[in-house]
């Protein structure tokens, strides 16, 4: 497990971001595209690199205090082993003051979608049956 911090952003419609102070998202996506580069190729998230805190999800408590918490610094942790769904890449996040978060809004500390960083999404998605083998190849050797 790998720390990070990140700075907590309210948007419109009940969305809450935390942005990684330093480029985690792009340090990852970098070497995924040089180690990878003859088979895919790894784009930048279209929102950049974030943590979904809460996914058009109203507060059940504190709706007022919302655009209070913009600004706020989290910390959080991360896998580095990355999971491949779809067309996406990601590492899994755990982090105590999200929970919080979620907790003070009266919302479930589990969200709908786990907490994750998105790396990046495959632009060719043809690759990523050749992405999954692998990463298998890469569990079973080490």
């Amino acid at each position: 497990m790998f720390c990070g911090y990140a700075q907590i952003k309210t948007h419109r419609n009940w969305w809450i971001t935390a942005d990684p102070f330093c480029d985690i998202g792009e340090y990852y996506r970098s070497i995924f595209n040089f180690e990878y580069r003859a088979y895919v190729k790894i784009q930048k998230p279209k929102w950049g690199y974030h943590i979904s805190v809460l996914r058009k999800e109203e507060p059940n408590l504190n709706k007022d205090k919302f655009e209070e918490k913009n600004g706020l610094t989290i910390s959080f942790e991360y896998d580095s082993v990355y999971n491949i769904g779809d067309n996406h890449i990601w590492f899994d996040v755990f982090s105590q003051d999200i929970d919080d978060l979620r907790r003070f809004f009266g919302l479930p500390i589990k969200p709908e979608y786990p907490l994750h960083l998105t790396i990046g999404y495959i632009e060719n998605i043809y690759n990523i049956n050749w992405l999954h083998n692998q990463r298998e190849v890469s569990e079973r050797q080490s």
